[in-house]
């Protein structure tokens, strides 16, 4: 028997790689062999000059054929590359591994799902895959328990009698809210959107199986959904989780730097989104969710809630006012959730007892194993908490702290869990009395509630003009002994608010995150062709201008709006192939489809104005943003049926809220553009509006 030896098999496993392309490089290695050869014979007889003219003729065409080869290989990979892009320009999970893996220099750096995982326990480094998985399943069961422990006795203030005075107070009836049958009609339209390519969980049913079957499996999920809802049980099989870790921030060996996502099975959550819908409707109707509570609800977003947080501000100081703020750190919030306290939140809410049967089934019994390096932990049990990763999950959470505002009579913001406490005052000293007394207030509803607050991470800072700031050494916010870090600036919700206001800082850090894009779409740029060049330009840097611009753009200085403009440019030379100092005009601009920056934040506020006067595609606390000049008086004068009142302010802090310049845009648009019959059709006209008045390049 001939002896076992280990053999690498040297596999193409390039995507791009075809028949034409292995016939080439077979061809030039046979080749360069053959000059190999010639070239071992000619060190032997140097002095042969036959041997040497064919040396000279064999390095040619080996130089010939790897020319070939190269370019042969570069077409192929650019094509694939290409097609691969405009495939998944609205995906972006499947367009950020399409660039890590096939573009140089492309890696993200914050990888939130690592393919290895270790960590750390004391001093002891474990590196075995079944242990890491059931030590990090061990953490997140148990960090509830952990961070309970460390809280405070329940004060009895914010107990169950607070909560039902709560929602009286609202109107709420007992007994109100009730889950519904569902239709065969219904659950098939659920089957049908369903996401194809989302993760299986431990049932290893795929989506495109329960989307191509949906005709014929509709009437017995139907029928599995009613018997749910009427009996008021949630089936074991569809409340057992496969958890992936995503990294966040900080140490990668330390547990508490991964966030626990649940994968759960595709059937259950089409019976989410159906009592979803449910619930979301009857808050709805009846008013019930807290005004200013921007996270997860239908028509808010970050954009809205850091415009309406700055212009607040803003008008704040304008007045002549502090405006001291605090940015509370809630620790593992929706790990934490206690479920016990939930369930008297969902009856207060006018839950009736089958529903709330429906909840408490849906959250108990709860198991979860975690997945690290393909490898799986033991089921454990999970206790309090939503699971992230679900669709009932972010609306159960909102319902928990939906009454946390009744702890408090200052401005209160919220966009889940990330939240902010504003007090206004003539006197520095009174903001801080007020504020200490409002952040203990808020402090002791988390503690009734089971959540926990890391006053070590909670951060406060004092807005105001630069006059007045001028007039403070310090602005000292207490609960208890303990001091909260002041800061000139705070990151919240990825927007930096600086206590000037002026929004330099987070002007820099767009210049940067572009800059850094830019360069990377250069040194690409002779892998893939224009159109390509173009979506990745929209999809990786144009979001970067866009993200809260009418909150920070217009408190801006000049030299770095110029900056901005000019990292625009540069980009827009780069997609158009002009000399990197090429005067640019509209032209040049409407090749590429964009606007100006300062043209694309008009842009962007306008469009939010016309919402807010037609649609109700806004927030509740938008909705009275501006006031009509008919409604001011009955004079009949020019513009007065579509022009807004604008608001008079006496500083540039007043001059740069969203409702004073969005107030002198819009007036200052023709009428034809502002009574536009649709909201695509005035976002049309206004393209062109601002495309034909732009400003010189």
């Amino acid at each position: 028997m001939a002896p076992m030896r280990s053999v690498r098999i040297k596999a193409r496993s390039e995507p791009w790689i075809n028949p034409d392309l292995l016939a080439a490089i077979k061809d030039r290695d046979r080749k360069y062999f053959e000059y190999q050869k010639c070239k071992t014979e000619v060190n032997k007889q140097p002095n042969n000059n036959n041997l040497k003219s064919l040396l000279s003729t064999l390095k040619k065409q080996c130089n010939k054929l790897r020319n070939k080869t190269n370019n042969l290989t570069k077409s192929l990979k650019k094509n694939y590359i290409n097609d691969k892009i405009e495939e998944n320009t609205n995906k972006p999970r499947e367009l950020w591994k399409i660039l890590n893996n096939q573009l140089p220099g492309c890696s993200q750096k914050l990888k939130t799902r690592l393919t290895n995982i270790n960590i750390k326990e004391g001093d002891a480094l474990i590196t075995d895959k079944i242990e890491v998985a059931s030590r990090l399943n061990i953490f997140f069961t148990n960090i509830a328990t952990t961070l309970v422990n460390k809280l405070s006795q329940h004060s009895g203030r914010f107990g169950v009698e607070h909560i039902k005075a709560f929602y009286r107070k609202l109107g709420v009836v007992n007994n109100n809210f009730k889950l519904e049958m569902v239709s065969a009609n219904e659950v098939l339209n659920k089957l049908s959107a369903l996401h194809p390519n989302k993760a299986t969980s431990l049932d290893n049913i795929p989506s495109r199986f329960l989307m191509d079957s949906a005709t014929t499996i509709a009437p017995i999920i139907t029928h599995i959904i009613n018997l749910s809802i009427k009996q008021g049980q949630v089936p074991k099989d569809f409340k057992i989780a496969r958890v992936t870790p995503l990294y966040k921030k900080g140490s990668k060996l330390e547990p508490g730097n991964y966030r626990p996502v649940s994968i759960l099975s595709s059937i259950s959550k089409v019976m989410e989104k159906i009592v979803y819908e449910q619930v979301d409707r009857y808050l709805a109707t009846n008013k019930l969710m807290y005004k200013f509570q921007s996270g997860f609800r239908t028509n808010h977003s970050t954009d809205t809630c850091l415009l309406y947080l700055t212009d607040h501000i803003k008008h704040e100081v304008d007045a002549g006012k502090y405006c001291g703020m605090v940015m509370l750190d809630i620790q593992k919030a929706f790990d934490t959730v206690n479920h016990a306290i939930l369930f008297d939140k969902l009856r207060a809410i006018g839950f009736d007892e089958t529903s709330s049967s429906w909840m408490q089934s849906y959250l108990e019994g709860r198991k979860q194993v975690v997945e690290v390096n393909s490898t799986m932990s033991p089921p454990l049990s999970v206790s309090c908490g939503v699971p992230q990763g679900s669709i009932l999950g972010p609306l159960l959470f909102l319902i928990y702290v939906n009454d946390m505002p009744s702890a408090c009579h200052c401005e209160l913001f919220l966009f889940a869990d990330d939240s902010a406490l504003l007090v206004s005052g003539k006197d520095k000293s009174q903001v801080e009395q007020i504020l200490s007394a409002e952040l203990l207030n808020i402090c002791t509803w988390l503690a009734d509630n089971k959540l926990s607050i890391h006053l070590g991470k909670t951060e406060s800072i004092l807005f105001g003009s630069h006059i007045k700031l001028k007039k403070v050494s310090d602005f000292t916010i207490k609960v208890g002994d303990i001091v909260i870090t002041r800061k000139d600036e705070i990151t919240y919700l990825g927007s930096i608010l600086e206590a000037n206001l002026s929004c330099d800082k987070m002007a820099t850090k767009v210049i940067k995150k572009v800059n850094q894009r830019t360069r990377f779409l250069y040194r690409i740029s002779s892998l893939v062709n224009k159109n390509t060049l173009r979506i990745l330009a929209g999809t990786l840097i144009q979001p970067f201008f866009d993200y809260a611009c009418t909150s920070w753009y217009p408190s801006t200085s000049k030299t770095l709006k110029s900056r901005l403009q000019t990292f625009q440019n540069k980009l827009i030379r780069l997609l158009l192939d002009l000399h990197p100092r090429s005067h640019l005009n509209p032209t040049h601009f409407s090749k590429v489809g964009w606007l100006r920056v300062e043209d694309r934040v008009k842009q962007l506020a306008l469009s939010l104005v016309y919402k807010i006067r037609y649609t109700s595609l806004i927030p509740k606390y938008m909705s009275n943003y501006f006031l009509n000049v008919n409604d001011r008086h009955n004079h009949n004068t020019r513009g007065s049926s579509t022009n807004h009142v604008k608001p008079r302010f006496r500083s540039n802090k007043g001059l740069n809220s969203f409702s004073f310049y969005a107030t002198s845009m819009w007036n200052a648009l023709p009428t034809g553009v502002k009574v536009s019959a649709s909201l695509y059709s005035f976002k049309t006209a206004l393209k062109q509006h601002l495309q034909a008045t732009s400003t010189l390049y």
